[in-house]
């Protein structure tokens, strides 16, 4: 039941100059068309920002003088916490990269762990993490004098010596 497949073989088509500069002149006016849809779209934002900020003023207007200033500090308020969310979270940024860099980790590398990690990190974190990058550097001296080859007097330690090799040995040693 072997049933032979027929070879298919596809010829490839090596561009001319000619459509190489077609494409390359498609390329370019799909880039225009893109340049200008971009500048549409910067000016519809401009207008909806524009939109935005005149029916604001148009709704304060209509209020009366008590409830724009309860809005006006509701903002005020609002714009106070996002503050302080911002500085909490550059104050924990900076505090987990020293804390980091305090356990040899280099400014760059501490930094981006910092930003990485989630608020609430305990202390117990960075102490476990120490601990254990002082464990892998004393195991990794370990390894490093357990794992030296045995001193040898004159010759390497995996080094066979063939019978040429043997005989010269024996009369230089007096054998």
């Amino acid at each position: 039941m072997d049933e032979k497949k027929p070879e298919v073989t596809e010829e490839v088509k090596t561009p001319t100059f000619e459509d190489l500069e077609k494409q390359i002149a498609e390329l370019k006016a799909q880039n225009e068309l893109l340049k200008k849809d971009g500048e549409k779209l910067k000016a519809a934002q401009s207008n909806a920002s524009a939109d935005a900020s005149e029916w604001k003023k148009k709704y304060h207007s209509t209020l009366d003088e008590a409830s724009r200033k309860e809005a006006e500090r509701a903002e005020a308020e609002q714009a106070m916490r996002d503050e302080l969310t911002a500085l909490k979270a550059e104050k924990r940024i900076s505090v987990y990269t020293q804390k980091f860099m305090e356990i040899g980790y280099d400014a760059q590398t501490a930094t981006n762990m910092a930003v990485n990690l989630p608020e609430g990190i305990s202390d117990d974190f960075f102490a476990t993490q120490k601990a254990f990058l002082e464990n892998q550097k004393q195991l990794m001296k370990t390894n490093a004098i357990n794992n030296q080859p045995d001193l040898s007097v004159g010759e390497p330690v995996s080094a066979k010596r063939d019978e040429k090799d043997e005989q010269l040995w024996r009369w230089f040693n007096g054998n």
